[in-house]
């Protein structure tokens, strides 16, 4: 499988774009654990888990004419339940950490 680290580029890009400190993996094929150490020992608030293939929804006809691969993003809250893992829009990412700031007072 493809490599997704320019995906995350653009999304750490983009996060940053609206004022949300962002890193993320350095690793070609990170596993969703390998993540969430490395979130956590970044002092990390949330984790965004980008993924292709099985997981993904069909994309739309208007992707699939630009040839953009479809990415699902799913935000994961550090601590907490798994039951807090939202499955969200990428056009509504920087919105979502918007809300979470404003009603945390930051985040990391």
């Amino acid at each position: 499988s493809t490599s997704l680290l320019s995906e995350r580029l653009s999304v750490v890009s983009e996060l940053w774009s609206h004022g949300i400190r962002a890193g993320y993996s350095l690793s070609e094929h990170p596993s969703v654990a390998e993540q969430f150490e490395e979130a956590v020992e970044r002092g990390a608030s949330w984790l965004v888990v980008l993924r292709r293939g099985a997981h993904s929804k069909t994309p739309s006809a208007a992707a699939r004419a630009r040839d953009e691969p479809f990415v699902e993003l799913r935000v994961k809250p550090i601590s907490g339940s798994r039951k807090s893992d939202v499955e969200i829009k990428r056009a509504d990412l920087p919105r979502f950490f918007s809300r979470v700031l404003q009603s945390a007072g930051g985040i990391k």
